[in-house]
């Protein structure tokens, strides 16, 4: 991903932050729920979720 203006850089930055947040909530409420599942397996099955 290529940005030139500080504003999309920062952007950028945040977007790339909160979806660290979001995985890491998940992987902490899947290990307190003793869910025996990954989070990359969680979002997995997510995306194939048919929505109508």
């Amino acid at each position: 991903m290529v940005h030139f203006t500080r504003r999309r850089i920062e952007a950028h930055i945040c977007i790339c932050f909160v979806a660290l947040k979001v995985y890491k909530e998940l992987e902490r409420r899947l290990k307190c729920s003793d869910i025996k599942m990954s989070v990359d397996k969680v979002l997995a099955m997510a995306q194939t979720i048919n929505y109508y």
